[in-house]
């Protein structure tokens, strides 16, 4: 069974929040997977897939990004972010990357 650690959950969980309170509730989702959850490790990179529930362009998505890098060196994590829409990730979800942060991964 995967898990995160407590502190990464509370991370992304507020990460979530300054997001939705930034970019109008736009964040439907935030999938958590790679070697910090399959083997519970805090000394790595944290992979993170964001779900947004509609597309957003470069722009929006750029300032995302953004406010994920201010987070994460304020609290010394190195996120490696993906966004997709709702839309676009369940036309993708078949494809190897995002079945794999679906089926290892953990939704918040």
């Amino acid at each position: 069974m995967n898990s995160i650690s407590k502190k990464d959950k509370e991370h992304i969980i507020t990460l979530k929040k300054l997001l939705n309170e930034k970019f109008n509730n736009i964040i439907e989702k935030i999938y958590c997977y790679g070697s910090r959850v399959t083997s519970n490790r805090v000394d790595t990179d944290f992979d993170i897939l964001i779900i947004t529930k509609e597309e957003v362009d470069w722009r929006i998505e750029d300032k995302i990004d953004s406010e994920i890098i201010r987070y994460g060196i304020e609290n010394n994590i190195l996120f490696d972010a993906h966004i997709y829409s709702s839309d676009k990730f369940s036309k993708y979800s078949y494809t190897p990357y995002l079945n794999n942060a679906i089926t290892l991964g953990i939704a918040l």
